[in-house]
């Protein structure tokens, strides 16, 4: 609600989202049975107009937070942080960067998943000694990353992309 005040809405649209979002109960069935009403004390109810266009008011200004840092590309729920690092200078504004996003995760009540959460340095020649932690955990590195399809290898090569589409056009 202190976003959508932030934005200036008008107070019966804020009033008609608050009573949308606020006070709802949920329970489920199983085998026919029921669990007992519980109260649902976050969350948007998925399926929803609103829900993406409230994600997003929600969100909006987190670029703000990380553009003194590095950059971010943000996709639906999905962020990625990153900066070109050169020397120790770049590798602490990237550090001070996840430290700006996880404050403002905080600050927000949106909690990160810290499993979900890896390193991958592309290019060659790069210090490999550099570290970047998130909740005061050191986040797993990786050669590669799987992002909307397409595998991201550290060294810029697309090998292991091709192979997996190669393997899976074999198992047909």
């Amino acid at each position: 609600m202190k976003k959508l005040q932030s934005y200036n809405l008008n107070v019966n649209v804020i009033q008609w989202i608050r009573s949308f979002l606020c006070y709802r109960k949920q329970r489920v069935k199983i085998n026919g049975c029921y669990s007992k009403w519980t109260d649902v004390i976050s969350g948007i109810p998925q399926g929803t107009i609103l829900g993406p266009v409230l994600f997003i008011i929600y969100t909006n200004d987190l670029p703000e937070i990380c553009e003194h840092f590095a950059h971010i590309y943000l996709f639906a729920d999905d962020a990625k942080l990153f900066k070109h690092v050169i020397c120790n200078e770049d590798h602490k504004a990237l550090q001070l960067g996840l430290n700006a996003l996880q404050d403002w995760s905080n600050k927000w009540s949106l909690k990160l998943n810290i499993l979900k959460c890896k390193t991958v340095l592309f290019g060659q020649n790069i210090n490999k000694n550099y570290t970047y932690s998130v909740q005061g955990t050191q986040l797993e590195r990786l050669e590669h990353v799987k992002d909307l399809g397409v595998i991201f290898h550290s060294e810029l090569n697309f090998v292991q992309h091709c192979k997996e589409n190669i393997n899976t056009a074999y198992s047909y």
